[in-house]
């Protein structure tokens, strides 16, 4: 009976340690699953956290650009205001100088070439009688209303009211700032200014 016994115990040892092995193989398996996951985890997580630091950093570059690009305009903008501003002051100038009733002449006469030589003239009420005297010799025709105070101005509609032309030197200057705009940029800025006009 000790013998049967003992064979008892020597084959639940064995059993014994066959199922304790067979338990650490299955919890190395799952050990190693588990480490594999978890640098796949983590590989996924580092590649996830790339992406995002890549558009943050896309995103903190474009601004940034956008920003430059702004103050870029700002200060254009400033240097084409002080441009235009000088010419404001020339034509300033040219209004209290005594060369002023030739320059309004040719406004005049270039107005009245452009709507056909007869209509309403409009000029600053501090010029009506110097455009009265003009149109005298130019266009005897031709009514003279004042209106504002702005000199320089010389506005003509046709008479059957349809067509207006407005040679004003303060509309000149803002069409040929319109128009001049994108070179004074590019001698001030470089080629690359006119992108951002």
């Amino acid at each position: 009976m000790q013998a049967l016994l003992a064979d008892i115990a020597g084959q639940a040892e064995a059993d014994r340690s066959g199922i304790l092995e067979d338990r650490r193989k299955k919890l190395d398996e799952i050990a190693q699953r588990i480490e594999k996951e978890t640098r796949s985890l983590e590989a996924e997580a580092s590649r996830g956290l790339e992406q995002n630091l890549r558009v943050e950093r896309d995103r903190i570059e474009g601004r940034m650009l956008q920003e430059r690009r702004r103050g870029l305009l700002a200060v254009r903008r400033e240097w084409l205001e002080r441009a235009f501003a000088g010419a404001e002051g020339r034509i300033a100038e040219l209004c209290a100088g005594q060369s002023y009733p030739r320059a309004l002449r040719s406004l005049v006469v270039e107005a009245l070439e452009a709507i056909g030589g007869a209509g309403e003239l409009e000029v600053a009420r501090r010029d009506v009688e110097l455009a009265r005297t003009l149109l005298r010799e130019l266009a005897p025709g031709c009514a003279v209303r004042g209106e504002g105070e702005e000199a320089g101005t010389v506005r003509v509609s046709s008479p059957d009211g349809l067509r207006r032309v407005d040679n004003s030197l303060a509309s000149r200057l803002r069409r040929a700032r319109l128009a001049m705009e994108p070179e004074i940029c590019r001698l001030l800025f470089g080629q690359e200014a006119q992108e951002h006009v």
